[in-house]
């Protein structure tokens, strides 16, 4: 293992629910162009006429959570046009917030650095795109009907076990075994050190005690995980508490905070994401780095998705990649909760088409 060439000592990853890009940040007036919802965009209603994005009159998204399976983001995605959220998910799907909605979120804005060229994993829901976040790949499933240690293929935690990198996941207002982690055989029940099951006390007195290890994962629940239809600010102050104890802590100043959302949960987005695989990426979502090094103001247009939060970890502890590792999904996958066919999906930690995230910090 090389030695971290970097000040980056401690990696939290927060990952939160169903908000895409757009429909949180598509306003935000410090947008290059291209990034932010053009003038005068619309969608069609499928009827011969369009639809505009509208704000949201309330924090909930008016009481809907929009489909997000496989075939609903694939109609909306509609092979990369991008029309057909409104026809897809109706009026809710392309509502916005703003910065009064999410007072906390924009304030970050001017410290620290916002990727507007990040996408999630898959063009599907939640699992399939936590599966690309904690191992590259989602082994072929595209669904989330898949249980608890069912998957055998290396994710994450077995690639920090095996280089003695310190690691936790953190639940907060969630039971034990809830971390899509729990999906693979190795952590099915917690780990050896029940390393999946940290509560939130022990983030806290970990934060005021500095003995946060090398890498941290949050898991949350609803209504605390932003997932539709809950009540947006929830999650939001339970995010500004997670940073807060972090910057109060002595381990804040060699920490990155990696902040972004599993899916965009059938919202729209004007943005196509890049064609890697069969399965993806999926539609674009918040990045947001948190850390005393993050590119202050700094709006980051490199191609990066899920797996980008892998090569970071990777490239900040000279670990080598998933890829390196796993080669069962080369030329195929397993047909099983798979709507791609079978199609192979190697873990995209190895790609050189997506970015490491190191290009949002100033290191020096």
């Amino acid at each position: 293992m090389s030695t971290p060439s970097t000040p980056i000592q401690h990696v939290i990853v927060l990952c939160q629910e169903n908000h895409s890009f757009d429909s949180y940040f598509g306003f935000y007036s410090g947008l290059p162009a291209g990034y932010g919802i053009p003038s005068g965009y619309t969608q069609p209603d499928g009827q011969g006429g369009t639809v505009a994005p509208f704000h949201f009159t309330d924090l909930t998204s008016g009481g809907v959570d929009p489909g997000h399976s496989w075939d609903a983001i694939h109609s909306e995605w509609d092979n990369g046009k991008m029309d057909g959220f409104y026809t897809t998910g109706g009026q809710t799907a392309v509502g916005y917030y703003e910065s009064t909605d999410l007072p906390y979120y924009y304030s970050l804005l001017s410290s620290f650095t916002l990727c507007a060229n990040y996408f999630c994993g898959a063009l599907t829901s939640t699992y399939p795109n936590r599966l690309v976040l904690y191992a590259g790949t989602s082994g072929g499933n595209t669904s989330n009907r898949i249980s608890n240690g069912t998957l055998n293929f290396p994710c994450v935690l077995d690639l920090l076990s095996a280089h003695g990198i310190t690691f936790k996941n953190y639940n907060f207002y969630c039971p034990d075994n809830y971390s899509i982690l729990a999906l693979f055989q190795n952590w099915a029940t917690g780990g050896p050190n029940n390393e999946l099951n940290q509560t939130q006390a022990q983030f806290v007195a970990d934060c005021q005690n500095n003995t946060l290890p090398q890498v941290s994962f949050v898991t949350t629940a609803p209504p605390y995980d932003e997932h539709p239809a809950a009540n947006v600010q929830t999650g939001m102050q339970m995010t500004q508490s997670i940073i807060a104890a972090v910057q109060q802590s002595a381990a804040w100043s060699s920490t990155a905070i990696l902040f972004t959302y599993d899916e965009a949960g059938g919202f729209f987005d004007h943005v196509a994401p890049p064609h890697l695989d069969a399965y993806g990426p999926g539609i674009r979502v918040p990045m947001l780095i948190v850390s005393p090094y993050a590119k202050p103001g700094y709006v980051d247009t490199t191609l990066s998705e899920h797996s980008s939060v892998l090569k970071f970890i990777e490239t900040v502890f000279g670990l080598p990649t998933l890829a390196s590792m796993n080669h069962q999904f080369d030329s195929g996958t397993p047909t099983t909760n798979n709507q791609a066919n079978g199609a192979p999906f190697p873990p995209r930690d190895g790609s050189s088409a997506i970015s490491d995230l190191t290009q949002c910090f100033t290191f020096g």
